[in-house]
């Protein structure tokens, strides 16, 4: 009997053992990982070696965020997380391992509009006129949703002359969208699975 007490306790702790060498394999796999993919997520530029961002591609990648999992960064928090690999930090990072980077054609149809608004292209625009911007598309993405009936069909998957008619749209609602011109056979798909 004492024996096989001892040998249950034995296994006990092999198997604890066992878990918590595994799990602190896994936490250091998981630390490398980050550090090495930190600053292609962040978009991190070195200059003179001075931190730098790429704010304008960081700022879409925040929206993106926003826009698929509603989730809300601004790129100085981004910026400060980066420095201080604080929790969000790591919230971002585990963000984008799920999601990836955002597709270049949320950044086309941001530049659309603000051709549109300021004929100025998206990464020229101050601040407050990046925020109107991101804002409209916002909006015309909720009647891309309402015109399709689905909310898998993005604004930015669509050809620019249907973005323009979602912008006219968005002028003025008494306007009326081609409905031939707005046909497509985009892929009903959110977030791209890998």
């Amino acid at each position: 009997m004492k024996k096989i007490i001892i040998n249950t306790i034995i296994t006990i702790l092999i198997v604890s053992l066992g878990v918590l060498f595994y799990e602190a394999y896994n936490y250091c796999k998981k630390e490398v990982k980050i550090n090495r993919w930190a600053d292609d997520y962040f978009f991190v530029l070195t200059y003179k070696d001075e931190l730098a961002f790429d704010e304008v591609k960081l700022e879409i990648q925040a929206f993106y965020f926003e826009l698929e999992c509603g989730k809300k960064y601004s790129v100085e928090d981004l910026k400060a997380a980066y420095v201080e690999r604080n929790d969000l930090f790591y919230d971002y990072m585990d963000t984008f391992f799920q999601i990836h980077y955002a597709p270049r054609e949320l950044e086309y149809s941001l530049s659309n509009i603000s051709l549109e608004e300021w004929n100025l292209f998206f990464s020229s625009l101050t601040q407050e006129e990046k925020d109107i911007t991101k804002h409209i598309y916002i909006e015309e993405q909720k009647m891309v949703t309402d015109y399709y009936g689905d909310s898998r069909v993005k604004l930015y998957n669509l050809t620019e002359a249907q973005r323009l008619e979602f912008h006219n749209l968005y002028k003025n609602p008494n306007y009326v969208l081609d409905d031939e011109l707005m046909e497509t056979n985009q892929p009903l798909v959110g977030v791209p699975i890998y």
